[in-house]
């Protein structure tokens, strides 16, 4: 799926409340939807409860920047 944040995180939405995001194939994070939308990266440094999909997608976005101009 495009990704209008210019970065190469693709989204995929699995079933119905569940998205998940990758780099290259490799999952980096996973959306459950229910009363909030809960963001938590695989490795654990990010977690967040948004109120709509796209905070939760930019939220992710801002971190991966964040975490690949600090390696």
């Amino acid at each position: 799926m495009y990704s209008a944040y210019g970065d190469s995180i693709a989204w995929e939405h699995p079933n119905e409340t569940t998205w998940t995001a990758g780099i290259g194939g490799v999952n980096i994070s996973t959306v459950q939807t229910g009363a909030q939308y809960e963001l938590e990266t695989v490795s654990g440094q990010t977690r967040g409860s948004h109120n709509s999909l796209s905070s939760a997608q930019a939220q992710l976005h801002a971190w991966n920047s964040w975490s690949s101009r600090a390696q």
